[in-house]
């Protein structure tokens, strides 16, 4: 009878062991997506007006200083106090596109160093009814002198600069064949070619290309900030077909203004690069970080110091790092079975000894 027992209980452990071992319903595990999991861009996040400036904006070239954009979807007000509302209205439109252009756009030269871009307020309103509409805007382009053309020499200094950063992006390639391989080589590259300006504080003496990509790939220092490295890092992985976003932030505990990158792998999952810590601290530690990691000392969306919000959705990241071994069922269920075998053998082994009294 013991016996008996003794098989029923080794009986039981075992098929609760295989079951332990089976797969978790699907309800339980992580869904794989269908197709890689695309977020809207900062571009796609504007209303069909924001995309209108965007879209002039960004394809302006060294020859244009002036532009008219019409406005899709007329902003129109026919109470009391139109004229305030529409400003308003106007004013809140134009930001919003700028800050997307920012963060989105590396290639807008009208947004290159200190370049002042801006709308005419004296032309905006038009009569409609009994109040106004606001139906295109008339914008407006002075470069900063540092990309302007010099009117002195024969040669279109402007473009030059625009041509120089076309040929370093053109000119990179990675030989990856796989996602990883890809990221590192852009985060090498860009640690190789580009130094942090050390007079960055300087006002006098820092280089004039430091928030943009044209400083870290083309400039003939490579010095630039960490926006500089952020926009660089997104133009060369989106000329090797690595989706990337540039990300406006704060960096922690120092409570400074800050940019970095979010990539997605092939697969459709985001993970975070910040190359200008990875260049500035000689290692690789930020490379490839999920948020459990990477938000430990990064905050999206706010510049401190500047208090510059950028309200805009980001790519949501994976919780874990990318090169972290993943968390399986299969190593809590080998877990498990363990137990229940040392609990039975322990079980055999007292029934055996009281059998042989």
């Amino acid at each position: 009878m013991k016996r008996r027992w003794a098989a029923s209980v080794l009986f039981t452990a075992l098929v609760a062991a295989s079951l332990s071992l089976a797969p978790l319903p699907s309800q339980y595990c992580d869904a794989e997506p269908d197709a890689p999991a695309a977020h809207p861009g900062y571009r796609d996040q504007l209303d069909v007006n924001g995309r209108a400036i965007f879209d002039a904006v960004s394809g302006a070239d060294a020859a244009t200083f002036e532009m008219v954009v019409d406005l899709p979807a007329a902003l129109i007000s026919d109470g009391e106090g139109a004229e305030a509302y529409l400003s308003g209205a106007v004013e809140a439109l134009w930001r919003r596109a700028m800050d997307a252009l920012k963060i989105g756009a590396p290639r807008a030269v009208w947004l290159w160093g200190e370049s002042l871009t801006t709308y005419d307020r004296e032309s905006l309103f038009e009569p409609f009814g009994p109040g106004l509409a606001v139906r295109s805007l008339r914008l407006s382009n002075s470069p900063d002198p540092a990309y302007a053309d010099d009117p002195s020499t024969e040669e279109d200094e402007r473009q030059q600069k625009i041509d120089a950063l076309e040929k370093a992006v053109e000119g990179f390639s990675s030989e990856s064949g796989d996602f990883r391989g890809k990221v590192s080589d852009i985060n090498r590259y860009l640690r190789d070619r580009a130094t942090y300006d050390p007079d960055y504080a300087d006002k006098d003496k820092k280089s004039p290309y430091d928030h943009d990509a044209y400083g870290a790939l083309a400039s003939e220092s490579g010095y630039a900030v960490c926006e500089g490295y952020a926009k660089a890092f997104q133009l060369l992985a989106e000329k090797i077909g690595v989706a990337c976003f540039t990300v406006f932030g704060t960096g922690t505990p120092s409570m400074e203004g800050h940019a970095w990158n979010y990539v997605m792998t092939e697969d459709g999952k985001w993970y975070a690069v910040d190359s200008t810590w990875n260049d500035a601290r000689g290692e690789d530690r930020y490379f490839l970080l999920g948020a459990s990691s990477f938000f430990l000392d990064h905050q999206q969306g706010t510049m401190a110091g500047s208090g510059t919000v950028m309200p805009f959705s980001y790519p949501p990241l994976e919780k874990g790092d990318f090169d972290a071994p993943p968390e399986t069922h299969e190593e809590y269920s080998w877990i498990a079975m363990s137990l229940i075998v040392g609990i039975v053998i322990a079980g055999l082994i007292i029934i055996s000894r009281r059998g042989s009294h």
